[in-house]
């Protein structure tokens, strides 16, 4: 039994091989029909680690994100004190002083967002305590605080909500202002 590698398939489409062995002697006849096969791709965000914390620029904005095969790291924290699993990290450097927010307000994902300064995932210091609801009755997260004139680092996770039977997954927007 030799593995071979077949290229040229696509994600997603189910297919059935058949082999014939070829040697000095000729061709072998055709083996019987494989059972279906459907390849399937799986990959992290690509700021599924804090090391990799996808960067925002600007004192507001919004950016499209995802947590689907997202994961939690090792020594990474509970976010607002829940035991998520499904993390993603911002970067964002305030230009002066005042009150800041994030949120995913309007997304229909559950989350915790939580945000944090710090050098490494196993040595941060928490900023923000707490979840708070979106205005409005809106679906969605929203945190709050205050950043000094003097320029620094944030980071912010973005985390599924665990309700026990694992994170949440999906789509968002992660607003700040």
């Amino acid at each position: 039994a030799s593995p071979i590698t077949v290229t040229g398939i696509t994600n997603g489409v189910s297919y059935t091989f058949t082999v014939i062995a070829t040697n000095a002697n000729g061709n072998s006849q055709p083996s019987t029909v494989s059972n279906a096969v459907t390849p399937s791709a799986t990959f992290a965000p690509a700021n599924d680690n804090f090391a990799n914390a996808q960067v925002l620029t600007g004192a507001t904005g919004s950016v499209a994100g995802t947590n689907v095969n997202a994961s939690k790291e090792t020594g990474e924290p509970d976010h607002n004190n829940n035991v998520g699993g499904a993390s993603v990290w911002y970067t964002w450097t305030n230009t002066g002083g005042g009150l800041v927010s994030f949120d995913t307000c309007g997304s229909t994902l559950d989350v915790v967002i939580d945000v944090y300064t710090g050098d490494s995932v196993d040595a941060l210091n928490n900023v923000f305590v707490g979840r708070r609801a979106c205005p409005f009755g809106q679906p969605g997260a929203y945190v709050e605080f205050d950043v000094p004139a003097t320029p620094r680092p944030f980071f912010i996770a973005v985390d599924g909500l665990n309700d026990g039977s694992g994170a949440a997954t999906g789509d968002f927007t992660l607003n700040w202002r």
